[in-house]
């Protein structure tokens, strides 16, 4: 259970870091390179810390055998969520339109039975669903 509190710990921790550096370029404009240099070194400590990581593309291009990553899991999960950060950062600005994405994303973790696979991050992802669901008008 201390494992279980450590990783939520270090997730939340450096999602609020990433909310500050949101909040901090919206009043300062930051320059795109210094966004990205912080943000990558936030997701790698995140990354690392809580050691969730994508480790195999599964059948993706239809093999036969798995695509397992090896190595490259690792900077390949951090690319991912620096690059998912960055996509809900650009369709932020259209009403509705990242709070609906967020909340279809999280249906579909739960439908794939990530409580099962992942029961620690079933609350994490429930919190993030009811904090983004004012921001979904219809």
């Amino acid at each position: 259970l201390n494992e279980v509190n450590l990783v939520t710990g270090v997730i939340l921790i450096n999602a609020l870091l990433i909310l500050i550096l949101g909040i901090c370029d919206d009043i300062l404009n930051l320059k795109a390179k210094t966004k990205l240099i912080i943000q990558l070194i936030l997701v790698a400590l995140t990354v690392y810390f809580s050691g969730i990581k994508i480790e195999s593309l599964g059948f993706l291009f239809g093999f036969k055998y798995s695509l397992d990553l090896g190595f490259f899991s690792l900077p390949f999960t951090i690319l991912a969520v620096v690059g998912l950060i960055n996509a809900f950062n650009m369709i932020d600005g259209i009403d509705g339109q990242a709070a609906i994405l967020i909340i279809i994303a999280i249906s579909g973790m739960f439908l794939f039975n990530l409580h099962t696979i992942a029961p620690y991050l079933s609350n994490l992802l429930l919190s993030i669903w009811g904090g983004v669901n004012p921001f979904f008008n219809l």
